[in-house]
């Protein structure tokens, strides 16, 4: 079953107009309108694409528990790590930009029926791997969000932190931003821009505007959705949570 990664994420902007915007976006629903019980007042919350860093999965099935470790290119794309080699952990971006490319932004659970459980976490820096078995992995509540994957599976849906693919330009600002300029601009404004760009990208697209390879990805995105939205997909927006002892609030 393939599951797009979201995150919780506080945007700003200096204009009316963006404010405006991003009140739009503001998660409702299954999702929290106050990831993590954390209230803001400037900035609004919102739901984007991951930005770079690491996901991590807590899988049990068939009785046997494993680890999944992802990093993240700051385009969203996921490049699976082995979670005790975390120092060869790296992000690549894909070598090419079709819609089979766009599934690298996709996690893909095998044998989803037989999930006893999945907890997840995404954390700025690799996570050290004795602190992993030690402490997160006998606590998974204390440190991850759970996903039912099973239940998911047989039409258990309306689970929190959750969207269905057609929700996603509705909820999810870098979708939105694929069909509306306004979207596009207030994406602009963010420390990580639309689709996990970084302030610099951002800049550089603004002024390569229209270029192909500016273009393609997100469009080769929306094409791999908007297929995947036909079969079981689903999108889990993730909050902050101590995976190493604090907890870092809202991911700008």
């Amino acid at each position: 079953m393939p599951i797009l990664f979201t995150r919780y994420s506080a945007g700003y902007s200096s204009r009316p107009e963006g404010v405006s915007t991003l009140d739009k976006f503001k998660p409702n629903g299954r999702l929290q309108a106050q990831p993590g019980g954390v209230p803001i007042k400037t900035a609004r919350y919102g739901v984007r694409m991951l930005r770079a860093g690491y996901l991590y999965l807590r899988i049990e099935r068939r009785g046997l528990l494993e680890w999944e470790g992802y990093a993240v290119h700051p385009h969203g794309y996921l490049r699976q790590f082995w979670v005790m080699r975390p120092e060869a952990a790296e992000a690549k971006i894909a070598c090419e930009r079709g819609a089979r490319q766009a599934n690298n932004s996709l996690i893909w659970i095998k044998d989803a029926k037989n999930v006893k459980s999945l907890w997840y976490a995404f954390h700025p820096d690799p996570i050290d791997p004795q602190h992993l078995k030690r402490e997160i992995e006998p606590n998974p509540a204390k440190y991850m969000q759970r996903f039912d994957v099973a239940g998911w599976q047989v039409g258990s849906t309306s689970q929190a932190d959750s969207l269905e693919p057609a929700q996603l330009d509705k909820q999810v600002l870098g979708f939105a931003a694929l069909s509306d300029e306004q979207v596009q601009r207030v994406g602009n404004e963010q420390c990580f821009g639309p689709m996990g760009m970084t302030p610099q990208q951002c800049v550089d697209a603004m002024t390569l505007h229209g270029s192909p390879q500016r273009r393609k990805r997100p469009s080769a995105i929306a094409h791999a959705i908007d297929r995947l939205s036909k079969e079981s997909m689903m999108s889990k927006a993730i909050h902050s949570q101590p995976c190493s002892g604090r907890s870092h609030g809202a991911q700008a």
